[in-house]
C-alpha cells in the first residue's frame, strides 16, 4: 500500500506494518498504470490471440514475456525521475505475480473495455516514443488490441467495451480492412504512430 500523506488530522502509524507513506502519490499511480496495467493489457490481447486463457499461462511463453518486458522498459523511461530507479524491482515483482497460477486471472476479463483503458495505460508510452526509431513495444501493444478487435468483429464475436456499438457500426460500413483498422484506431484518440501500428496489426 502507498498512501499520500494528506490527512485532516492524526492517522494510524500504518508505516509500521509495511505501508509506504509519501508526499505525492502521482508517480506511484503512473507506475501502476504504465507497468502493471499496461503489461496486463498487452498480455491480454496477445495472449488471447495466441490461444491462452490466463495471465499465468501467457507469461510462461518466453516470446510474450519478452514483449511484456520490452513494454515495461519503454514505460519505465516515461516515469518521473523520483521513481524510475525503483522500476526494475517493481517489474521483477510483477513478473512473479503474473506467473502465480493461484490468481487465475483471466485474459478475457483484462481485455474488457480496452478503448478506455489503452488511452491511460499505453498511449502515453506510445506518444513518448521517438518516431524516428524503427519499432515500439507500445505500438505493438496497440496493434494487438486492434487485431483482437478486428478478429472479434470479423467472427461476430462478443466485444465487451463501451464502444462496441461504434465498432460494429464501423464494420457495417464495409471499408477494406486497413480503412476499418484506421477508423478503429481513431476511437482511441489522436495517435502519432498510426502507420507503425497498422503495419504491425495487419501483419498478424
Amino acid at each position: 500500500w502507498i498512501i499520500e500523506d494528506k490527512f485532516a488530522g492524526a492517522r494510524p502509524p500504518w508505516e509500521r506494518v509495511g505501508t509506504t507513506i509519501v508526499d505525492d502519490v502521482v508517480p506511484f499511480e503512473l507506475r501502476k498504470l504504465r507497468l502493471l496495467n499496461g503489461a496486463h493489457s498487452l498480455l491480454a490481447y496477445v495472449g488471447l490471440l495466441t490461444g491462452y486463457k490466463h495471465v499465468h499461462e501467457a507469461i510462461t511463453d518466453q516470446g510474450l514475456r519478452a514483449i511484456a518486458q520490452g513494454l515495461m522498459n519503454e514505460a519505465t523511461d516515461t516515469l518521473p525521475d523520483t521513481i524510475k530507479s525503483q522500476a526494475p524491482a517493481y517489474c521483477d515483482a510483477l513478473f512473479e505475480r503474473f506467473a502465480n497460477p493461484s490468481l487465475n486471472h483471466e485474459l478475457a476479463q483484462i481485455a474488457m473495455d480496452g478503448s478506455v483503458k489503452l488511452p491511460v495505460r499505453i498511449l502515453p508510452v506510445l506518444e513518448s516514443h521517438d518516431a524516428n526509431l524503427p519499432s515500439s513495444f507500445a505500438a505493438k501493444a496497440v496493434a494487438y488490441w486492434l487485431t483482437y478487435i478486428l478478429k472479434q468483429l470479423e467472427g461476430d464475436q462478443t466485444i465487451v467495451d463501451p464502444n462496441e456499438l461504434v465498432f460494429r457500426r464501423l464494420k457495417k460500413s464495409e471499408p477494406n480492412r486497413r480503412e476499418l483498422a484506421q477508423q478503429l484506431l481513431a476511437v482511441l484518440g489522436p495517435l502519432s504512430q498510426i502507420e507503425m501500428i497498422l503495419d504491425y496489426a495487419l501483419d498478424l
